[in-house]
This record gives C-alpha cells, sequence and structure tokens, in this order.
C-alpha cells in the first residue's frame, strides 16, 4: 500500500521558476517544499509536471509514490479557508 496524501495528478505543476506547485484553483498554488500558498496568474505556471521531476521530488522525500492519477504526497499545511463569523 502506497502511503501519503494522494494528490490528483492533474493538479501538479511547474511554476516557471522551477518551483513545483499543487493547483487548489481560483490562483491559488501551493509550493510542494515550503507549503506556502502564493495567488498566481496561469501564465506563472510553464508546464505539468513529469514523471522526470515526480522521481526528483521522490529523491528529496517531498513525494513519496506516484502513478498514471495519482502523487502520494507527504503531509502539506491545509489550505486556508474563510469562517463564518
Amino acid at each position: 500500500m502506497t502511503g501519503g496524501s494522494p494528490v490528483g495528478r492533474q493538479w501538479l505543476v511547474i511554476r516557471k521558476d522551477g518551483t513545483p506547485l499543487v493547483d487548489w484553483g481560483d490562483g491559488l498554488y501551493q509550493d510542494i517544499a515550503s507549503g506556502d500558498f502564493l495567488h498566481l496568474l496561469e501564465k506563472d505556471i510553464s508546464h505539468s509536471i513529469s514523471d522526470d521531476e515526480l522521481d526528483q521530488l521522490k529523491v528529496v522525500g517531498l513525494v513519496m509514490d506516484y502513478n498514471a492519477s495519482q502523487v502520494y504526497m507527504r503531509p502539506l499545511p491545509e489550505r486556508p479557508t474563510r469562517t463564518l463569523d
């Protein structure tokens, strides 16, 4: 059994500066290495993550495993949400 938190592979992208990100939608991205949340424009994104890039992230421990549809990530901080006042 694969460990880690599954994230749909289609949601992992690479920023133009080479930073691997999770795309949470509505312009909100999460840096896989730092866990920081960023508001970016689509023009800031270079491409969908490749097998080679995922292999590199496995070596440094940021990704536990992956297959054609899922990437199993180490725990990341939760997405910020607004509370009802």
